[in-house]
């Protein structure tokens, strides 16, 4: 009975090890993924503000 228990808790440990993995590679891909969308966001802001700059003659 106790060598079952043992086992059924090495065998939970695997799989919350495997499910930790797996969070950390999501969250550092959501990582990425939230710094790529923040300078495309940045950049498209840019953009807009050069061209309502240009559109209303405001030279710096």
């Amino acid at each position: 009975m106790q060598l079952e228990n043992l086992d059924a808790m090495n065998d939970l440990l695997r799989i919350m090890k495997v499910q930790n993995e797996l969070l950390e590679k999501a969250n550092e891909k959501l990582a990425k993924d939230v710094a790529i969308f923040k300078k495309k966001d940045y950049d498209m802001a840019a953009m807009k503000r050069a061209a309502l700059g240009k559109a209303l003659n405001i030279h710096k």
